[in-house]
């Protein structure tokens, strides 16, 4: 994996953004139960291809909307002391944030350090629905 891969996290919660201030909320990028963090390495897509990856393999599965999208580079994960490791499951350019400390402030801390900066893209479709 390249430091440059743009990497994508899917935003199926309103609450996970501020359309107004277009930012992507620290929330968006807390880790799972499960200690991980789901993202798509989406470099070499098309802007349609990768809407389509986040409505098939992340909205639809769980009957949810996909709202928007925010985008970094893996180094700016990296950089947190965290990592990005591909998992093919289910699609061949997922991946998981992985590395996060057990600690809840730790999490909102590095989580808080991504998204100040990634870059919110809103869905086509809600690109007119308001957000706070």
């Amino acid at each position: 994996m390249q430091v440059s891969e743009q990497i994508t996290r899917y935003i199926l919660s309103k609450s996970h953004y501020s359309k107004v201030n277009q930012t992507v909320k620290y929330a968006a990028y807390l880790p799972a139960p499960n200690g991980e963090t789901s993202v798509y390495r989406t470099s070499e897509l098309a802007e349609a291809d990768i809407w389509d990856i986040g409505q098939e393999y992340v909205a639809q599965p769980r009957e949810k909307t996909l709202y928007a999208k925010g985008y970094t580079t893996a180094s700016v994960i990296i950089n947190t002391g965290l990592s990005v490791v591909p998992e093919t499951t289910p699609h061949p350019l997922h991946a998981n944030i992985l590395s996060w400390p057990s600690e809840k402030h730790e999490q909102k801390m590095l989580a808080l350090e991504i998204a100040n900066q990634a870059t919110l893209s809103l869905h086509p479709n809600f690109s007119t629905t308001a957000s706070s």
